[in-house]
C-alpha cells in the first residue's frame, strides 16, 4: 500500500469517506452524527488527520441505537418520499414501525431491520439515488476503506493509504 501524501486530495477522498459512513454514523445516535460532522467542517484547515480518525474509529465501534436508526430510516425515506408509490410508502412505515421495537442498543442488525434495509435498497435502485449508493449503511462494508475511480484507499491511524 502507498501512503497518501498530498493533503488537498487526503482531503477530498476523506470527504467521501463520510459521504459513504454518514448515515451508518447517524444511526449509531445523533450526538455521535454531530461530533463527527463537526469534526469534519474542520477538515479543510487540518494539516494531520489523527484526531478525526481516532474520532471515527471510536464511533463506528458503539452499537447501534435504536432511536439513531429510525432517525436515520426517517432521514433515508425523504430521498424517496416525493417518487415512491403510495404502496412503497405503506411498505416503508409498516416496517418502520416494526423497527420501533428494536432493542436500544444493537451490534447485529435483527430480521425487522434487515427487511427495511432491503426495501430502502430496493428503493435506492430503482428511483436511482446515487448519494447513497454506497452507503455503508446498505453495504456493510468497512467504515474506513472507500472505492473512489477503481482504486481502493484506506484510512488507517490517521493516515490514507491507497492499493
Amino acid at each position: 500500500m502507498e501512503k497518501i501524501e498530498n493533503i488537498k486530495f487526503a482531503r477530498k477522498i476523506l470527504e467521501k469517506l463520510w459521504a459513504q459512513n454518514k448515515y451508518d454514523v447517524m444511526s449509531k445516535g445523533y450526538e455521535q452524527y454531530v461530533t463527527l460532522r463537526n469534526q469534519y467542517r474542520e477538515l479543510p484547515e487540518l494539516l494531520i488527520f489523527d484526531g478525526l480518525y481516532d474520532t471515527f474509529s471510536t464511533i463506528m465501534s458503539k452499537p447501534y441505537k435504536r432511536t439513531g436508526m429510525l432517525t436515520t430510516l426517517e432521514h433515508v425515506w425523504g430521498y424517496f418520499k416525493r417518487e415512491a408509490t403510495e404502496e412503497e410508502k405503506q411498505l416503508f412505515f409498516e416496517k418502520l414501525h416494526f423497527c420501533k421495537a428494536l432493542p436500544d442498543e444493537f451490534r447485529e442488525f435483527p430480521k425487522e431491520l434487515l427487511d427495511i434495509l432491503q426495501l430502502v435498497e430496493r428503493l435506492k435502485d430503482t428511483y436511482k439515488k446515487p448519494y447513497i449508493q454506497q452507503s455503508t449503511l446498505l453495504t456493510r462494508g468497512k467504515w474506513n476503506e472507500i472505492m473512489v475511480k477503481g482504486r481502493r484507499y484506506y484510512f488507517v491511524d490517521g493516515e490514507l493509504y491507497v492499493q
